[in-house]
C-alpha cells in the first residue's frame, strides 16, 4: 500500500502537464511554453464531451485544451449522435482546430399508448392491467409509453380528473372521447381496450415503421419546479411542411397507490397518470424546423404537492394535429 501511494503525485503530475483545462472560447493566436500547444474543438451541434487519447477532458465543444506534442486520438460524444473519431499529430508553436459535424443517429419508434379511464369504469380495471403489462413487461418502456386520461365519466369526482381537467377535457375533445376505457396507439388507431391480441398488432405495426425525427428529452426537478429540456432531430430532409406538426409534453406519475379506492371499481394502484400538459395539451408548433434540421426547447412545470417528486417522468412526442398521428415519442423512463 505505501508503494501505490507513492505513485498518486506522480499520476497526478502527468495528467497535469497533459491536460491544462478548458478555456471559455477559442483562444487568440500566441506563443507556448516548452512543448505544448493548443488545440481549438467546435463541433455543430455545440455541447458535445472532448476525449483525447481515450481520456474524458471534462471539456465540451466549442472550447481550448493545452496538450503535449505527439500524435493524439480524438472522440468527441454527444448523446444521440455518432461518435466523432481524429487522429491529430500536434507539434510544438503550433495552433490546432477540430472542427466536427456531428452526425445523427438514427432512433427507433417508439409507441404511445394514450389510454382514457376513470376511478369508476369496471372494465377500466382489466385494460389498466393490460396497459401495465405491455409498458412494463411485454416492450419495456424503450419501446412503448403510455398516458393514462381519467375523464369525468362514469363518476364525476374522479381525483385524476379534479386535478388536470382542463388538459383532460382538451384531449377528450381533441380525439372525441365519448366512453371509457379507450386505447388510441400513436393517435389514430383505436383499439379495443380489452383485447390485448389487437392492441398489440396495432403496436408491432407502427413499431416497424421508420421514423422521420428524432426526440430527446430530459428532466430536473429542483425544490417544486421541473425543467424540461427536448432537443429534435429532422431525420427526413425531404419534409418541408410543419404546420400541423406540434411538439406536446405530458408529466406523468408513474405510479400512485391509496390506501382505500378512490372510486366504485375497487382499484387502488394506478399507473401513468397525466399531471400536466406542458405547456397545454396543444402544444409548441415545430415550424422553426422548416429552416433548420435540429430544435431545441425547455419549459418549466410547477410541480404540486400532492405529485410524488420521485415518481414523476416526461413524455414528449411529436403530433400531426390534423390526423391526429403521433410520429415518434419519447420519455425520461
Amino acid at each position: 500500500m505505501k508503494n501505490l501511494n507513492s505513485l498518486f503525485p506522480l499520476l497526478f503530475l502527468l495528467l497535469t502537464l497533459f491536460f491544462s483545462g478548458c478555456e471559455t472560447s477559442p483562444p487568440v493566436e500566441q506563443s507556448y511554453l516548452g512543448n505544448t500547444a493548443k488545440i481549438v474543438f467546435n463541433s455543430t451541434p455545440a455541447g458535445a464531451a472532448i476525449f483525447i487519447d481515450g481520456l474524458n477532458t471534462n471539456c465540451v465543444t466549442p472550447d481550448t485544451i493545452d496538450v503535449k506534442i505527439g500524435t493524439h486520438q480524438i472522440k468527441l460524444i454527444k448523446d444521440g449522435y455518432y461518435i466523432f473519431n481524429n487522429s491529430l499529430t500536434v507539434e510544438d508553436n503550433n495552433n490546432y482546430l477540430i472542427e466536427a459535424e456531428l452526425q445523427v443517429q438514427e432512433q427507433a419508434k417508439i409507441v404511445l399508448i394514450e389510454d382514457f379511464a376513470n376511478v369508476s369504469c369496471a372494465p377500466c380495471v382489466f385494460s389498466n392491467s393490460i396497459i401495465k403489462s405491455l409498458t412494463q413487461s411485454t416492450y419495456g418502456h424503450s419501446k412503448v409509453v403510455a398516458i393514462s386520461y381519467h375523464s369525468n365519466f362514469p363518476s364525476l369526482n374522479d381525483p385524476f380528473y379534479l386535478s388536470g381537467n382542463t388538459d383532460i377535457s382538451n384531449a377528450m375533445n381533441f380525439y372525441n372521447i365519448y366512453y371509457v376505457p379507450t386505447s388510441l396507439i400513436d393517435g389514430r388507431s383505436t383499439s379495443n381496450s380489452l383485447d390485448s391480441i389487437s392492441i398489440k398488432s396495432a403496436i408491432n405495426t407502427n413499431l416497424q415503421k421508420i421514423p422521420n425525427f428524432r426526440i430527446d428529452v430530459s428532466k430536473t426537478i429542483k425544490n417544486d419546479s421541473l425543467f424540461i429540456l427536448v432537443s429534435i432531430n429532422k431525420l427526413n430532409q425531404s419534409i418541408t411542411e410543419f404546420d400541423n406538426l406540434n411538439l406536446k409534453i405530458a408529466v406523468v406519475e408513474s405510479e400512485i397507490e391509496f390506501s382505500t379506492p378512490p372510486g366504485n371499481n375497487l382499484e387502488t394502484k394506478f399507473y401513468d397518470i397525466m399531471r400536466k400538459m406542458v405547456p397545454n395539451f396543444t402544444g409548441t408548433s415545430l415550424n422553426q424546423l422548416t429552416l433548420n434540421n435540429f430544435a431545441e426547447f425547455s419549459f418549466t412545470a410547477y410541480i404540486k404537492p400532492e405529485w410524488q417528486k420521485d415518481k414523476l417522468q416526461v413524455i414528449s412526442f411529436i403530433q400531426n394535429i390534423q390526423t391526429k398521428e403521433v410520429l415518434q415519442t419519447n420519455s425520461t423512463f
